[in-house]
């Protein structure tokens, strides 16, 4: 791979320049101000302990892994974008169905796999599509285990009539709204030359920030 070849697949860029993409750039700071907003939550209700921190503190690398990417637009930025994304997921993930729903770490174990092994399974299923019929997703099907998880974790929540349930399925709505826009981005070019990649930014600093005062404020603390 070749970590400083530019990388161009958003509407708003239209050069190889460091400032191509301003709106996407600095929508970013939405990520930062999800991460002040589970900050300031974790203070307000004594949480902020190891885990919410390191929840919070990948929240804004978040940001800033996204603002290098959409700076410099290459492939060690691209990396630095998608890192902190992974990361987030794994963990929010074992957070959440340890606290949510008071499991051991062998349980937590038990869901990983079977989500894992789901996620690659969908993952699998759109690549084995043509190129041609799923060229309209603009790359968005790489979240679809986001998506999943989001969905399967709002539906258990609403199940067992969890204080969490309503943060959750506004944060899956949401999430649902702002993949809408990121696969739009490229298709009305023409007509929107600024794209809509950057309300992507915005809506999923929102999405994020919901997933954190959820945890912060409803996930219960375990006693090791």
């Amino acid at each position: 791979m070749d970590w400083f070849k530019a990388i161009d697949i958003y509407c708003e860029r239209l050069s190889a320049d460091f400032w191509a993409e301003p709106f996407n750039a600095l929508t970013n700071i939405a990520f930062i101000l999800a991460a002040i907003i589970g900050f300031v939550v974790a203070k307000k209700h004594n949480r902020l302990d190891f885990v919410n921190g390191l929840l919070i503190l990948l929240a804004a690398t978040i940001g800033v892994g996204s603002f290098l990417f959409h700076t410099y637009a290459n492939g060690w930025s691209m990396w630095a974008d998608m890192i902190p994304i992974a990361i987030l997921a794994v963990i929010y993930i074992a957070v959440s169905v340890r606290s949510f729903f008071n499991k051991s770490w062998l349980g937590v174990f038990f869901v990983a796999v079977l989500f894992f092994g789901a996620s690659y399974g969908v993952l699998f299923f759109i690549n084995t599509l043509p190129a041609n019929s799923i060229a309209w997703l603009n790359g968005s099907h790489i979240y679809a285990p986001v998506l999943l998880g989001l969905l399967v974790m709002s539906f258990s929540l609403l199940l067992a009539k969890h204080k969490a349930t309503n943060l959750m399925l506004l944060a899956t709505i949401t999430f649902i709204i702002s993949l809408t826009f990121r696969t739009m981005d490229k298709a009305i070019c023409e007509i929107l030359p600024l794209g809509t990649h950057f309300i992507w930014h915005s809506l999923n600093g929102l999405m994020i920030a919901l997933l954190l005062v959820a945890i912060i404020k409803y996930g219960v603390k375990k006693a090791e």
